[in-house]
């Protein structure tokens, strides 16, 4: 279905074509008001027309305006034609004006004679003769008039015209082959030289602890353990587990005997229990119900337990430790770090080189910290000693390689930025070390550009205005944007014989 687009009276013919290149859709109906200034000329619609057609683009224009219609019927892009229209198209019949007098209805007349007296006197005047001064004045004045005209009109004007040639980034999704064999990039195989790299290295780093352990006394209380099953039963107190809103809680001893019950009827005794860890958190009043699990008897909800004797005295001062996750994480950290180090130290040497880790197997010799796994302190330092083995491969040639390729299958209007922006993500999807060879997967991207041929534009916007150059160069589909500048400011046209057009050509992104 065809895009319409509603038009003003001050929408001019260059933000219409810039729309229509901006618009993805292969039809556009521009609905115009009476009045508006593409209705001017046919020539404005014409080149509507022209410029959809180059961008593969079907366009037409609708208005209530007779005069406007008629003017789209002439460039081909009405696209509401009526018999009417066709109607009002045809030429009018025009009849003899009946005021118009004919040079026989003037009659004859006689001609006016003058009387002899004033003959006479006409014949008696002569014409004053000039001085040479003031003839060679005058000579000189026309002179420097004329030199004046000539240099304001023909030496002087100049127009410098900038064409925005455009632009776009090209993403490709590519594999190629690192191989420690090749010696140069091949573009048939698609692969680039590759190096093994082996090192012993060793880095030592301090970080900040995170974890968090509380000092102080537990809570504890009695508890009345209620047996919903049919069976007496024994609970241990190194498999048993009690539980309220996430805090934990065991049994001081193992607690056996305990005999079916209900809510109603509860023959059995509390017993003690003790909170997982201190803290004043894990203070229950009485009357709260606990869940009980147990290895042998699984978590079974008719077994529970309700605090008979409030669980209280629990007491607790936060301290900063290091944690298990705290050691981890610093390993981690490290080793990565230990890669690019290397790295850094291998492009220091041959500019460009790349040791990635999914390129890279590590191998750790040795890690040690000065605290351990809940130590109290805020910070701590760790050492490690790893073996670094990779396969590496510059930079340089992944993009000169993708390039050549992008060349090869690129349109013949286009080109590559030379110095425009390039990104290349890389990551192996393979390898194998001891052969030195894997397959890179790269994501790279790059900008290219449409050609513009200037050769003879100056020839063709030679004594154009400003908006019928840009007119002109706007409805090329490899122009993005045109600025025009005519020299002196009172310049209205680009100047016809001096040759004085300067035509630049730069690129609308980069």
């Amino acid at each position: 279905m065809a895009k319409v687009i509603k038009l003003g009276k001050k929408d001019d013919l260059v933000s219409v074509i810039q729309q229509i290149k901006k618009l993805k859709d292969k039809e556009i109906i521009f609905e115009l008001e009476k009045g508006s200034s593409l209705l001017s000329s046919s020539a404005n619609l014409k080149l509507l027309k022209r410029t959809g057609e180059t961008l593969n683009k079907k366009i037409s224009v609708t208005t209530t305006d007779r005069i406007g219609r008629l003017l789209a019927i002439k460039a081909g892009v009405l696209a509401d034609q009526t018999d009417d229209d066709l109607k009002n198209l045809a030429p009018r019949k025009s009849g003899p004006n009946p005021q118009k007098r004919i040079f026989a209805d003037l009659g004859s007349k006689r001609p006016r004679v003058l009387p002899p007296a004033t003959i006479s006197e006409l014949k008696s005047i002569k014409p004053k003769k000039l001085n040479r001064r003031t003839l060679k004045i005058s000579a000189y004045a026309a002179a420097a008039i004329l030199v004046a005209a000539a240099i304001i009109g023909v030496v002087l004007p100049r127009a410098n015209i900038t064409i925005y040639a455009r632009s776009e980034t090209l993403n490709r999704d590519l594999d190629l082959k690192v191989d420690q064999a090749a010696t140069a990039t091949n573009l048939g195989s698609m692969t680039i030289p590759g190096k093994l790299f082996t090192k012993e290295v060793s880095e030592t780093q301090n970080f900040r602890s995170s974890g968090t352990s509380f000092l102080g006394s537990k809570a504890a209380g009695k508890v009345l353990i209620y047996n919903g099953t049919s069976n007496t039963l024994t609970l241990r107190a190194s498999t048993t587990t009690l539980e309220s809103s996430g805090k934990k809680y065991f049994f001081t001893k193992d607690v056996t005997g305990i005999k079916p019950s209900s809510a109603q009827n509860n023959p059995n005794t509390p017993v003690d229990v003790v909170a997982e860890q201190a803290g004043d958190s894990y203070n229950l009043a009485a009357g709260v119900k606990l869940t009980i699990s147990n290895a042998a008897l699984g978590n079974r909800p008719e077994v529970y337990a309700v605090v008979s004797d409030a669980i209280s005295g629990g007491s607790a001062t936060a301290k900063t430790v290091v944690s298990q996750e705290d050691l981890d994480k610093a390993l981690e950290k490290i080793t990565s770090d230990l890669i690019a180090n290397v790295e850094k130290e291998l492009d220091s040497q041959t500019p460009g080189t790349k040791l990635i880790a999914s390129g890279v197997e590590k191998e750790i010799l040795a890690h040690t910290a000065n605290k351990n796994a809940g130590d109290e302190s805020d910070s701590f330092d760790l050492t490690v000693i790893a073996r670094i083995k990779g396969l590496t491969f510059n930079q340089q040639d992944v993009v000169s390689l993708l390039d050549q390729q992008i060349n090869s299958v690129l349109a013949d209007d286009k080109y590559i930025v030379e110095g425009g922006r390039k990104t290349a993500q890389t990551e192996f999807k393979d390898k194998d070390l001891n052969l030195g060879k894997g397959t890179l997967a790269v994501k790279y991207g790059t900008v290219v550009a449409y050609k513009v041929d200037a050769g003879n534009l100056a020839r063709i916007l030679a004594g154009k205005r400003s908006s019928e150059i840009k007119e002109i160069l706007l409805s090329r589909p490899e122009v993005e944007q045109v600025d025009v500048k005519l020299w002196p400011f009172f310049a209205r046209k680009a100047p016809r014989y001096n040759g004085k057009i300067y035509i630049t050509t730069v690129l609308s992104q980069l």
